[in-house]
């Protein structure tokens, strides 16, 4: 008894050692491809919280169940058989069996919770978990929030949208979108009424307009994340296209063949090419460069007549202009045809 006493002693304690260590953030170090996953997690509001505190079990009896199914992860390093970048896509989070709402709670308080204390946003978490959202549902990156920063670029490459954060507002808006059976899509929502809704950047010279150098600033960030506008700005269709007069961004497939395409809406409305096309010589660059070839150093409208004399104005016409055109400017300046 005094034998099988000892051995059960030693043994309780190796394997309370075995758990401890590999419950660790130095053992999940061990791992290169785990790196990235660290080093965000050091710098992180968890940063003093276990990898286990959260990825793991903390009853005695669950733990027993949980380990041997862990040892898939050594067998899937050495076997060199693992996602990576890892869990890109948030599929983890998005397990409510793995992050149940338990887990969060042994340290929040969610449900007494009403306000975030970020300025400016009010979260009414009760509301949510009603609804059926687990707390990683949104703050599914609460703990990795900076480890695209510690990721090498040729992992990112053929997924630029991994590792989304869901709890940036444009993510908010893929639920908060006012349709039917979805969350209210009203500013309030969300910010208080004294909350400054627009951005300073909005208001800097260029942002809508182009100017001197900045050429449409905001439509160079919607090319580069059209997310992000559609954050505030709910619908291309109502806000976009709306001012712009055409489909944003240009449909590649029949911008320049098929029924609608630029030449069509430029002929209705040029003003609306305009407001991001600035200048005479924007159409001329391509169409008059194409057709011309007269000269390289004078602008199309000392030289376009060379052309027209050569070889018509059939080409003129049927493209983009009508013969009114070309009697709108000569009859007016007194010029003989």
């Amino acid at each position: 008894m005094a034998i099988l006493g000892a051995v059960a002693i030693v043994s309780l304690f190796v394997f309370t050692l075995v758990v401890t260590f590999t419950s660790s953030p130095t053992f999940c170090n061990f791992c290169h491809e785990m790196k990235a996953d660290i080093k965000s997690w050091e710098v992180s509001t968890h940063g003093k919280v276990t990898c286990y505190a959260c990825h793991g079990k903390t009853n005695v009896f669950a733990l027993l169940i949980d380990k041997p199914t862990k040892l898939k992860e050594p067998i899937a390093h050495f076997a060199n058989n693992y996602e990576l970048p890892i869990n890109a896509e948030g599929k983890l989070s998005q397990n409510h069996e793995e992050f149940p709402n338990k887990v969060c709670e042994r340290c929040h308080s969610i449900r007494k919770r009403n306000v975030t204390p970020k300025n400016g946003i009010i979260i009414n978490h009760q509301k949510h978990i009603d609804k059926g959202f687990t707390c990683t549902a949104c703050h599914n990156r609460v703990a990795h929030k900076t480890i695209k920063k510690y990721l090498a670029k040729d992992v990112l490459a053929n997924n630029p949208n991994a590792y989304r954060d869901r709890s940036e507002m444009r993510y908010c808006m893929e639920h908060h979108n006012g349709k039917k059976g979805q969350g209210p899509s009203k500013c309030t929502t969300c910010h208080p009424k004294a909350f400054k809704f627009m951005p300073g950047f909005h208001k800097e010279k260029g942002f809508i307009y182009p100017v001197g150098a900045n050429r449409g600033i905001h439509g160079q960030m919607a090319k580069k994340d059209r997310k992000a506008c559609m954050a505030c700005h709910h619908s291309e269709d109502e806000f976009c296209n709306k001012c712009h007069g055409m489909s944003m961004p240009h449909p590649e497939a029949t911008w320049t063949k098929g029924p609608i395409q630029h030449k069509v809406i430029g002929k209705m409305n040029p003003k609306s090419c305009q407001k991001c096309h600035p200048g005479v010589d924007f159409c001329g660059n391509c169409h008059h460069k194409r057709t011309g070839g007269v000269s390289k150093t004078l602008p199309w409208v000392k030289v376009h007549f060379k052309v027209v004399t050569g070889t018509g104005g059939k080409q003129c016409w049927g493209n983009c202009h009508t013969p009114l055109f070309c009697a709108n400017c000569h009859l007016k300046n007194g010029m003989k045809q």
